[in-house]
């Protein structure tokens, strides 16, 4: 049994690792590589730069705001992301000491806590804002 997975014109096949997994001679991917920018992303920033407002309009700080706390929330997932990798290598026995594994998971904690922290700083702070009588 195997099944299909493609978009047309593009070469990704989702289910790969599953086919693999299915004929028997499936293999771990141990290492994570986090693309910085796919083609994707290529294409949506090329096309949304277009439409960008003014950097000293209100609307231009908010585009600013805005792509300061995505690139926070990415790099968090990113920690995370290679905090897992490291784990899953680790008890599968590879190349990978305790003190590397306990770093990698104590940096995505604190990455973790300091976005909470700076969400309910925002919250606090629109909040202050949205009581303020005109």
């Amino acid at each position: 049994m195997e099944f299909i997975g493609n978009i047309e014109g593009y070469n990704y096949q989702p289910i790969t690792g599953y086919n693999a997994f299915l004929k028997g001679n499936a293999t771990l991917n141990q290492k994570v590589e986090i693309p910085n920018e796919t083609e994707f992303d290529k294409i949506l920033n090329l096309q949304t730069a277009k439409a960008e407002p003014a950097p000293d309009t209100a609307g231009g700080l908010m585009k600013q705001i805005e792509r300061a706390v995505s690139s926070s929330l990415n790099d968090v997932n990113n920690k995370r992301l290679i905090a897992d990798a490291a784990q899953e290598e680790f008890a599968m026995g590879g190349d990978v000491s305790v003190h590397d594994l306990m770093i990698a998971q104590e940096k995505a904690s604190l990455s973790m806590q300091m976005a909470l922290q700076t969400r309910n700083k925002l919250i606090s702070a629109y909040t202050d804002i949205k009581n303020m009588a005109l």
